[in-house]
């Protein structure tokens, strides 16, 4: 199930003290676990709401299926294009899949790589501020930084998929 993760804040530019964590890897031959896959079709179908290659968005239905590979694989593409362009540094694999953050990065040769699941919180909350900080507070963070049990302060109702898919995926 995913959670808030509050061990491996990201670095400050990143503005991300806290975020969305997987307990299982999302992805081929993976354990796919329900609640770990409609946290990463929750994020996808926010930040491709508008995009023409997913006019029906990524549907939220808990399993991993060719359409989730896909979507992973683009929003892999796309941030690591947009992270070379921003800092000449290529950042991030093209697997197809979404694997749980065990710190900031993984040493990938002689560079260090972010993990997929911090690039997609950054780019959800980007898209949709709000959807995002309900999804943190399903998830039992309360803004002043405390975690509270599951979904404390949430009542469940939000417009942001990823808020109302985590909600059904409970």
């Amino acid at each position: 199930m995913a959670y808030v993760e509050t061990n491996f804040p990201a670095p400050a530019y990143m503005n991300l003290n806290v975020w969305i964590n997987l307990n299982a890897a999302v992805g081929p031959r993976d354990p796919n676990h329900t609640n770990d896959v409609v946290t990463v079709q929750g994020f996808l179908n926010g930040i491709f709401a508008n995009d023409p290659a997913y006019p029906n968005g990524v549907p939220v239905t808990g399993r991993f299926d060719s359409l989730t590979g896909r979507a992973i694989r683009d929003f892999q593409r796309r941030w690591r294009r947009m992270a070379r362009a921003a800092t000449g540094v290529r950042d991030g694999a093209i697997d197809g899949r979404v694997s749980p953050a065990r710190g900031l990065g993984y040493q990938r040769g002689s560079a260090l790589w972010t993990y997929t699941i911090i690039h997609l919180n950054i780019e959800y909350r980007e898209y949709d501020p709000q959807g995002y900080a309900d999804l943190l507070a399903l998830n039992g963070y309360t803004p002043g930084g405390a975690l509270a049990g599951p979904g404390s302060g949430a009542d469940g109702v939000s417009s942001s998929p990823a808020a109302a898919a985590a909600t059904a995926g409970h």
